[in-house]
This record gives structure tokens, sequence and C-alpha cells, in this order.
């Protein structure tokens, strides 16, 4: 196990949830955390690649992969998406007993009133993990969800890969593909109405992030294939990948294309901590990032449902001093990470370990 890359998961996951409670965006790199779900498909593609590349050879190998991906992914993105249902619903409760009370403090509401029935057509998309393969027009329900829809069937595209593909043939196809998805992304992020505005041209999610997560994926499974093999020493480059990144944040404004250049800075960082050495695994090393780490899948889709219960007050700070949205902020991680502690407690870790065993069966 590399210890960095937990850390890293933890950061990117904490960055991510700092993007959607919006608080800070005032500030240029906050309004572009969005960016850190690409370092979470870097990193899956090489631990995916690591862990499974030599390990999937025929169907009785694919039955147990989709099984223990299955238990990791599935149990905790259905209970946040229950979560989110259930935490709009007792919003629209509360508004509804405020008006028929007649409270002279009432919390700030809409012209409607109504309570949250998710579409039929949600229900299908939830369950059938394709909410974020282009079928809507817009995110739904939980909306980070999106990505996990994507890493789950580009998980399959690579677990058929090994099957039916020799080594070097593999190796060349996951190429090819990886090159297509990136083409695929850039001009439908350039040619996508709306997305070269504000620098939001990689932020795509339910219209091209089926591509997207395939790019990012793929690249990380290609570093690990080929970055043995790249001798460069790696300490050298980790402040430079992270201080390029920092550049490239404050830069998107002013030139929106940077941001595709982020799944290539990605891969740098991701390369220069693979070896647990060095100034930034040091920082990613330490308890509290691990624990952070440990905890990432939970942050990460339970972050949004924590938001809901915050928007009253989010509503109140604009445009209030920095110091309260901090606050804010401050209190708003300690939540989440305590919630993201008992979910990994009770949904993640029992469903991952019941998977595991049902695999072998």
């Amino acid at each position: 196990m590399i210890f960095a890359f937990e850390g890293a998961r933890g950061l990117a996951a904490l960055l991510v949830a700092l993007y959607h409670i919006g608080n800070l965006g005032r500030f240029l790199a906050v309004r572009h955390f969005y960016l850190s779900v690409d370092l979470f498909f870097v990193l899956s593609g090489w631990v995916i690649a690591e862990h499974y590349w030599a390990r999937i050879g025929d169907w009785a190998d694919l039955r147990t992969f989709v099984i223990r991906r299955s238990g990791r992914l599935v149990p905790l993105f259905l209970f946040s998406t229950m979560a989110y249902i259930a935490l709009k619903n007792l919003i629209f409760l509360v508004k509804y007993a405020t008006l028929l009370l007649g409270s002279p403090v009432r919390p700030p509401i809409s012209p409607t009133i109504s309570p949250f029935i998710p579409r039929l057509s949600e229900i299908v998309g939830v369950l059938t993990l394709s909410q974020g393969l282009g079928f809507f027009d817009r995110l739904i329900l939980n909306g980070p969800s999106w990505s996990i829809s994507t890493e789950f069937y580009t998980y399959l595209i690579f677990a058929l890969g090994c099957i039916f593909l020799a080594d070097r043939t593999r190796t060349i196809a996951f190429i090819l593909l990886m090159l297509a998805a990136a083409a695929t992304t850039i001009l439908g992020a350039i040619y996508f109405p709306g997305q070269h505005l504000s620098g939001g041209y990689m932020d795509v999610s339910y219209n091209f992030g089926f591509p997207r997560c395939i790019w990012s994926f793929f690249m990380g499974v290609l570093l690990f294939r080929f970055g043995k093999a790249i001798l460069i020493p790696k300490r050298r480059i980790q402040c430079f990948a992270v201080l390029t990144i920092a550049a490239c944040l404050l830069l998107i404004e002013r030139v929106p294309g940077v941001a595709f250049l982020f799944p290539v800075l990605f891969v740098l960082l991701v390369f220069s901590i693979s070896t647990d050495e060095g100034p930034i695994p040091r920082l990613l090393n330490t308890k509290g990032m691990q624990l952070l780490g440990k905890r990432s899948y939970s942050i990460y889709l339970m972050h949004v449902p924590v938001t809901l219960l915050f928007a009253p007050v989010t509503s109140r700070l604009v445009g209030r001093s920095l110091l309260f949205p901090v606050a804010e902020d401050l209190v708003f991680l300690a939540v989440l990470v305590l919630v993201s502690g008992m979910t990994f407690r009770y949904i993640e870790d029992p469903f991952r370990r019941w998977a595991r065993r049902i695999s072998v069966r």
C-alpha cells in the first residue's frame, strides 16, 4: 500500500467538499477545486492496475472483481442518495411547519414549497449507476455521485480488456482509449454551451463525465505500467508538481484551457509520491491525513447531504466578512469528518468486508 495515495485521496475529498459548500468561492483556487475529482480518477487507475492487471484472466475473475468493486461502491452510494432525499424532505417539512404555525422567524423559502419526490427516470438511473453516462441533461439527486457511475463502468472496461486482450495488445488498446477519451472530453467541453465560462472547461459531469473519467483513469493505469521504468528522481519533482498545480489553479480564470492540463499534472503528482518518500508524502502520511484518506469515499459522497444542513446558514453569509464563512467551513468540515466516520464504520467497511467474503465462494 502506498500511504501517500491514501492521504492524497483524503485531501482531494476535502477540496471537493469545500468547492460545493461555496463559501470561499471568492478565492480563485477554491472555485476550481472540482478538478480534484480527476486526481481521484488517476489514483484509482494506478491502484486498480496494481491489484488487478495480472489477476483478471477469465469470467470467474471478472465475477470476483465486480462483486468486490460493487461492495466497495454501491452500498454507500445508495445510502448517501437516500440520505439526500430524506434531508430534502425534512427541510420541506420544517419550512411547511413554519408557515403553518405562522412563526415570526421563518427560514428563507422558495415561492413554492413542495416535497422532494425523485422522478422514475432518476430512480432507474441511480439503481443502474447510469446517471453519469450522458443519459440525463443535468446532475440528479446526490450530484457528485456522477463520478461513481462513470468509475464503475470504467472498471468494467478495464476488466474486459484484461480478459480479452494479451498484455502488450491491452496496453496499446488502453493508450488508444485514453487518447480518444481525452479528445472527446476536450472537444465536448469546448463546444458544449457554457463550459467555457469562468474557467469551467473541465467541469463536465452528466454530459462528458464518462470520457473524462476514462481519460484520467487510464492515465493512472498507464502510469502504473510505465512509471517504474522512468528513472527520474521522484523527490525532485514533488514540489514542482504541487507548485505547478497551484499556479494553474490561479491562472485558470484568465486562461480556461489550462483546465485540460490537470489530468497530466495529477499524473505527475501521483508519479512523484509513488515511492512514499519525500516532503509531500511525509505530509500526506501524517495520522490526520491518513484518517481523511480512510474516510475519503464517505467524505466525498456524504458532503452534499451535510451541505443541505448548513444551507440556511450559508445563505445568510453572502457578502459577510471573511471570518464568518471560514468559521462555518471549519464547522462544516468537522461535522463532515464525524459523519463520514460513522458511515465508514457502519456502512462502507462492513459491506466491503462482506463483498470480499462472498466473492471467494
